[in-house]
């Protein structure tokens, strides 16, 4: 059934890098059909349609998240808030867990999310023993803010199958205790492993993730998702559309495919009304010996497997060596295939590229790729970052550096990396702009860009709106180009428009 037609009435109808103008907007059929000054004429107003005042509300096309992971998202919404904000010690975090625990009596296990060892009061990461304080008679999954560790309680660990004499999975690591050799609960890089040995998540379960995740989402003015990641199937597509067919989920929605299993395209066109296919996604990580995995020849054969074979590929590479790494195989890439499999930058992303000198910003120049960026993590996790530069770690001014990728014109979207990241585009914008942390620290402040700048990289199109755009919109309490960037965080969403269709408000 098609949404009825609508009119927004006293609404600022935002520009780039220009004042907004107060005007109204007619929507029929999930297109603009009339935008301009003043109240629209009658001949303009479609039949039965519904107006709205927005009491001089600012107008602009809803928000993109190009880097997400909306199904964990709607999981770490429903699980155990372990977060800085929330947990900030030890007992702090087992109080959460207790207190899930017990308004879930019925859940497989205790599930907690988002704690960080840096911000904590003992500046480590929690044990079995600390979890088993807690709860002792059911298995208790705790997930880093990363979401590349986890703390399992003896329980978990029991179930998992993770023992004393268990060997690691590849790419995984288990922490040990160092008087006995049996398992601390610390893992690393295990969420799939345990997964499987726990129990993937019921249909119901992934209902609920995903109907939390829209949610949230959409409470946010994002109209596009990106779904990042990287073990994607046909089965996933397939839950994907049944999810959006019945609203479960409302974001329109792309899907990173499993390197070397791309979609058929008849299924592609089967689904195409509910999702888009995205680029292949490849995770390039440190392995426990120190080198990358995978190797600079198993990626040069994936990279080139996948730009012949779909739309593109998306390279996860955070640290400035894998970054060099994607880099010079990229090059190759455009030196030997054909130029037609290449297509625009955006066929060849980098996601994060989070350690990035203007030496390695000059390297994404020259391979032509597009970075996918995330600058929440400024505002979110720019603590973190601030604490772990005292030990030694990565300078901030080098870490997500906006100003840098854009003076090199280096295409550049934005993508929030929820749950590992804040799912507001607000606050990535804010990040971006002020390079803040959530405490009110400065990261890096020579990286800091201008808020249209940030803008453009947010939403779903950075031209003005005009007659025969889509109305994938969003109405905003202010335009954040016409408020100081300290008050960016403070925008609320009025409404979310899918399709010409209210999701969210009013």
């Amino acid at each position: 059934m098609k949404p009825a037609p609508l009119v927004l009435d006293h609404v600022q109808i935002t520009r780039p890098g220009r004042p907004a103008l107060p005007g109204a907007v007619v929507m029929a059929n999930g297109q603009i059909t009339w935008i301009g000054r003043g109240e629209a004429p009658a001949s303009a107003l479609p039949p039965r349609a519904v107006r709205i005042d927005c009491e001089g509300g600012a107008l602009m096309p809803g928000f993109v998240d190009a880097h997400c992971h909306p199904l964990a998202l709607g999981a770490a919404l429903t699980a155990a808030d372990c977060r800085p904000a929330a947990a900030r010690s030890i007992p702090e975090i087992q109080r959460q867990l207790a207190l899930w625990a017990a308004a879930s009596p019925n859940a497989r296990h205790v599930r907690g999310f988002g704690y960080d060892e840096l911000l904590l009061h003992e500046r480590r990461h929690p044990n079995r023993h600390d979890l088993d304080v807690a709860v002792r008679d059911r298995p208790v999954v705790l997930t880093h803010g990363s979401g590349h560790a986890l703390v399992l309680n003896t329980a978990g660990l029991r179930a998992a199958g993770i023992t004393e004499s268990a060997d690691e999975p590849a790419r995984g690591f288990i922490d040990r205790e160092a008087e006995t050799g049996a398992p601390s609960g610390l893992l690393l890089e295990m969420g799939s492993h345990v997964s499987r040995r726990l129990g993937r998540p019921t249909d119901g379960e992934v209902r609920r993730y995903a109907s939390a995740a829209s949610e949230a989402l959409t409470l946010l003015g994002v109209t596009s998702v990106v779904d990042a990641g990287p073990s994607n199937d046909v089965s996933r597509f397939e839950l994907w559309a049944e999810l959006r067919k019945d609203q479960t989920f409302q974001p329109r929605l792309t899907v990173m495919q499993a390197p070397g299993s791309q979609i058929p395209e008849a299924e592609i066109f089967r689904l195409a009304a509910w999702v888009d296919a995205g680029p292949a996604k490849i995770v390039l990580i440190r392995g426990e010996n120190g080198g990358l995995i995978p190797t600079p020849a198993e990626l040069d054969e994936m990279v080139a497997s996948a730009l012949a074979a779909g739309p593109g590929v998306a390279v996860h590479a955070v640290e400035a060596e894998s970054i060099l790494m994607v880099c010079r195989v990229f090059e190759e890439a455009r030196s030997r295939l054909d130029p037609r499999l290449l297509l625009t930058p955006a066929h060849r992303r980098i996601e994060h590229a989070a350690e990035a000198t203007p030496e390695v910003c000059a390297a994404i120049k020259r391979c032509g790729a597009t970075v996918v960026s995330q600058p929440g993590f400024i505002y979110g996790r720019g603590d973190r970052y601030l604490a772990a530069v005292d030990a030694g770690g990565w300078p901030v001014d080098h870490l997500y550096p906006l100003r840098t990728l854009l003076d090199q014109g280096i295409p550049v979207m934005f993508g929030s990396d929820a749950p590992y990241g804040p799912v507001s585009p607000l606050e990535a914008i804010y990040g971006a702009v002020t390079r803040t942390s959530a405490s009110g620290r400065p990261v890096g402040r020579s990286q800091a860009i201008g808020t249209t700048e940030a803008l453009v990289r947010s939403v779903n199109n950075s031209s003005p709106l005009r007659a025969g755009s889509p109305c994938d919109l969003v109405v905003l309490s202010e335009d954040p180009q016409s408020v100081q960037p300290e008050r960016l965080r403070d925008i609320t969403v009025r409404l979310t428009i899918i399709a010409g269709e209210i999701v969210w408000g009013q």
